[in-house]
């Protein structure tokens, strides 16, 4: 049995799959909390949390 947990943080590789974006789009999503510790970013999970929650766009109930 493996306990697998959340990181504490996530590198910009494992954010973007985390978000299903590729990095490029990453980089230009400048709202996104981001921590930088020398010359890296990370991003906390808990953070593209309430990212995606707060970028959340309504259904509007119509098929595309």
């Amino acid at each position: 049995m493996t306990n697998q947990t959340t990181p504490a943080v996530l590198t910009r590789k494992a954010a973007a799959v985390y978000i299903g974006v590729c990095t490029t789009t990453l980089d230009r999503l400048t709202d996104l909390p981001r921590v930088n510790v020398r010359g890296r970013v990370f991003y906390r999970p808990a953070d593209i949390e309430t990212w995606l929650e707060r970028n959340a766009k309504p259904r509007t109930g119509k098929s595309a």
